[in-house]
């Protein structure tokens, strides 16, 4: 069996070539073994019958030799005082010689001549101008109708604040006004104008225009979202009825012969529900409520109190605005309600179940749905929907209106 030395940093066994003499601990003599493990200086001695030290460790004139024998034994009373507690580290290596390196910053012009190249292939209005038919391609306008757009809008449109930033406000309106909250602004008004009309025009998706436009998607999203709000805002001031086509979205367009023509459009999110309750008669729309989220029994109390009453008239055969016909929806038949158009006078006459063909306001309600969709991108990003019902009820005329009641044969 190899035996292999106890003493600190000592790496000699019984299986080297070159033959040392190996010696038990003094076990019987306890003052001696307490010296030989002082000498040995190790944390956990191994003190056993199987332990070994080599002879390495003492003094030269610490052995006595056999007469007649190669052998060697300890003399009594020998005590081990040759350790190495110092490990020898080998020397580092030199450095490498380090050689110059000559930073020579590039010159002025050859920099400007590497920005100016950068500088053609960005996404923007400039580089646009100069291909008339791309820029209209992408736009739908030309670069005369263009300015002209964003010189309806107004200056506001440079320093709106941005949707969903953290001093966000209701500023973005008539005057569109208010300081741009957060870091600078990374697009020009016309960039951020060509990036909302490119989305509109060609229906290219917000990951696609991050990447033309060198912008996060989270920044194209706002970008999309304040620019059609705010020009929803802008253009529902204008008269109404000079405007031949007032939808944002096309339902037609060109394709080869034999094929239908398609648009692209993101995936639709028509967002809360909102409840509307018109009330429509001869001289047109007199009223309409608009709430967000179902009608209970206690509101549309409230608004037959607040809307309905005040314009009725007492029932004497001539008189108009004195007979109120409704459908079956149960909020309609409490008592409360009947009792109150009773108080004006009025006279209450409930349609027959499942009779939509003597109901005017349901082909009232199909045109202002039908405007919705025709103009479902303002809708998309729209902040305010129950803004966005009203504007499509003010779509209806009183004309039509009238001929609303009429198909329903009440005239």
């Amino acid at each position: 069996m190899s035996q292999w030395c106890i003493g600190y940093g000592c790496t000699n066994s019984s299986d080297m070539e070159i033959k040392k003499s190996w010696h038990r601990l003094p076990l019987e003599n306890k003052e001696l073994l307490s010296k030989w493990v002082a000498k040995i200086r190790r944390t956990n001695t191994p003190v056993n019958e199987h332990s070994r030290l080599c002879g390495d460790h003492f003094e030269a004139d610490g052995f006595k030799r056999l007469p007649g024998s190669s052998r060697v034994n300890l003399k009594p009373g020998s005590i081990p005082t040759k350790f190495c507690f110092v490990q020898e580290k080998k020397p580092r290596k030199l450095p490498a010689e380090r050689k110059s390196v000559d930073r020579k910053q590039p010159q002025t012009a050859q920099r400007k001549t590497a920005e100016a190249a950068l500088e053609t292939k960005r996404f923007s209005v400039k580089n646009l101008r100069q291909e008339p038919k791309v820029f209209k391609f992408y736009t739908g306008f030309t670069e005369e109708q263009f300015s002209c757009l964003l010189e309806f809008l107004g200056d506001g449109m440079r320093n709106m604040t941005y949707w969903g930033s953290s001093s966000a406000s209701n500023s973005n309106n008539e005057d569109l006004g208010g300081s741009k909250p957060g870091l600078s602004r990374k697009l020009t008004a016309e960039d951020e104008l060509l990036l909302v009309l490119t989305m509109l025009r060609v229906g290219m998706p917000e990951q696609d225009l991050a990447v033309h436009f060198e912008l996060s998607q989270s920044h194209v999203s706002r970008i999309i979202t304040t620019w059609v709000n705010a020009m929803f805002h802008r253009f529902k001031e204008i008269d109404q009825l000079l405007l031949q086509d007032k939808r944002l979205s096309r339902s037609y367009g060109y394709s080869p012969v034999g094929t239908g023509a398609t648009v692209k459009r993101q995936a639709q999110n028509w967002g809360p529900r909102i409840t509307a309750i018109p009330i429509i008669c001869m001289e047109g729309m007199v009223e309409v409520g608009i709430y967000q989220g179902n009608i209970g029994g206690a509101r549309f109390e409230e608004f037959v109190d607040q809307n309905l009453c005040p314009n009725l008239l007492p029932f004497n055969g001539v008189n108009p605005r004195s007979v109120v016909i409704v459908d079956n929806a149960a909020v309609h038949h409490t008592l409360a309600v009947v009792d109150r158009i009773h108080a004006t006078g009025a006279m209450v006459v409930f349609l027959p179940p499942y009779s939509p063909d003597f109901m005017p306001c349901e082909e009232l309600f199909a045109q202002t749905k039908n405007w919705i969709r025709e103009n479902d991108v303002a809708w998309q990003f729209c902040m305010d929907p129950q803004s966005m019902v009203e504007e499509a009820f003010l779509q209806v005329t009183d004309e039509q209106i009238r001929n609303y009641i009429r198909h329903a044969e009440y005239l």
